[in-house]
């Protein structure tokens, strides 16, 4: 395991909070692997990864898609970063193989990785996150770390969805952290994409539950994941409000939808 950290001044008030309540984020995900499995296949087929690539995730948290990817990347490498030093650290202590090297950073428009090397930059769920002061800085340092017509790659919340209803109605409410963000549109990553020197491939916006096996899993799963203070029978009330709540076959589907992004670097 290589680990590499790297301290940058930020305004990252948010991203301590999230460092605060990672254990339980982390609680949540060992006890459902699986409830987010198809964003994480879907990102990872949208990638388009071969075996040698060189890979850059940005907001790795306890590394669920890190280890997908990491499974393909058998002879190149993962640069798995985040703000997060306790999800780092986390990930660290597992076994993911000697093809990940770890990133600490505070600002994601400072990585340290050589200019033009990497094949892909992969993100889920974690450019919302990033301050809007410093959004263009990240998407011209994953230009700059990528290979003429490298890939990147991102899967997050769409402006006015239900899944962003979902974060301003329950978990910005109702979480120990809170959660004010604002989301991208088409317009708004159109426009990051330009500046940034990117061809924007692929814009889709896509229903990808997160399935469980009952509905008192998924009150469990997310009162942990989002470090929810309420009752979790509120929590699954609220939560199906926005979302909706269904039985397919033998699972629970919660009406998860993000957006996938796909563009090239000119």
């Amino acid at each position: 395991m290589n680990i590499c950290n790297i301290y940058m001044h930020s305004n990252t008030r948010q991203n301590l909070t999230f460092n605060e309540r990672v254990h339980e984020y982390d609680e949540a995900m060992r006890m459902d692997p699986q409830a987010r499995r198809n964003e994480i296949e879907r990102i990872v087929k949208l990638s388009d990864i071969d075996f040698h690539h060189e890979i850059l995730e940005i907001g790795v948290a306890t590394g669920a898609l890190t280890k997908k990817i990491a499974e393909v990347v058998k002879k190149g490498v993962v640069y798995a970063c985040d703000v997060s030093e306790n999800a780092i650290r986390m990930l660290a202590k597992e076994n993911i193989g000697d093809n990940v090297k770890l990133i600490h950073t505070k600002n994601c428009g400072q990585i340290s990785i050589k200019s033009g090397s990497l094949d892909r930059v992969i993100s889920l769920g974690a450019f919302h996150h990033i301050p809007d002061e410093e959004r263009l800085d990240v998407f011209k340092e994953c230009a700059r770390v990528l290979k003429t017509d490298g890939l990147l790659i991102i899967a997050d919340v769409m402006a006015k969805s239900t899944t962003q209803k979902f974060f301003d109605q329950v978990v910005d409410l109702y979480s120990k952290t809170g959660h004010k963000h604002n989301f991208f549109d088409y317009k708004s990553i159109k426009n990051y994409l330009s500046m940034a020197s990117f061809e924007l491939l692929n814009f889709s916006h896509e229903y990808s539950p997160w399935k469980f096996k009952s509905e008192s899993d998924l009150m469990e799963f997310i009162h942990k994941f989002f470090s929810i203070k309420i009752s979790k029978e509120m929590v699954f009330t609220f939560t199906e409000e926005c979302l909706g709540v269904r039985e397919n076959n033998s699972s629970i589907e919660l009406g998860w939808n993000l957006m996938f992004i796909k563009a090239r670097k000119l």
